[in-house]
């Protein structure tokens, strides 16, 4: 191929290229990908206790939110279920069974714990 053939060709893919960059938004090159903003709040919680590698017997979840409410601590397979409400600017204590704790590692068990409250809160 000749310099000029190679200078048109170059040209050629430089205009095609060019114009289809100059179509495409620049937040079509950003790398930081548009998520929403998150938050630990909610109205329905699923969670466990490892085992406490200090050995220490007493399980305590902390309740917070904005708003007065009441919920539930369930451990279904203690068959526990325990009340509580929460007053804005204070923090819930809700003592939790001890055999609601895992126990070892790699386990599996029926422990978990379910916090449902009637407006969002924050376990703390």
């Amino acid at each position: 191929m000749g310099r000029r053939m190679r200078a048109a060709a170059a040209a050629v893919v430089l205009a095609v290229f060019g114009g289809v960059l100059g179509a495409i938004p620049a937040s079509f090159f950003d790398a930081t990908p548009a998520v929403a903003a998150t938050d630990s709040t909610g109205t329905d919680f699923w969670l466990t206790f490892p085992e406490n590698a200090s050995g220490a017997s007493g399980l305590e979840l902390f309740i917070a939110g904005a708003t007065a409410t009441t919920g539930s601590v369930e451990i279904p397979g203690l068959e526990s279920s325990q009340p509580f409400s929460v007053t804005p600017g204070a923090v819930t204590t809700v003592a939790i069974n001890a055999a609601a704790g895992l126990a070892g590692a790699d386990t599996v068990g029926s422990n978990g714990i379910h916090v449902t409250a009637g407006a969002e809160v924050r376990l703390v």
